[in-house]
């Protein structure tokens, strides 16, 4: 298996759990949000997870 197979599957596996989206969140709370609290990683995908499927996704 070369090197880019190993760092494609490395990086889909990081997304699929969700440190994709913690890093991301991490930067943007830096740059835009210095003054407030970073949530930990836990609660970050708990609040993701909720805000995800805890509503109506339909048109009618």
């Amino acid at each position: 298996m070369g090197l880019k197979k190993i760092l494609d599957r490395f990086l889909f596996y990081d997304y699929l759990n969700g440190n994709f989206a913690y890093k991301n969140y991490i930067n943007h709370q830096k740059e835009y949000h210095p003054q407030e609290k970073i949530l930990d990683k836990k609660t970050f995908l708990r609040q993701l997870r909720e805000s995800k499927w805890h509503k109506i996704n339909r048109c009618c």
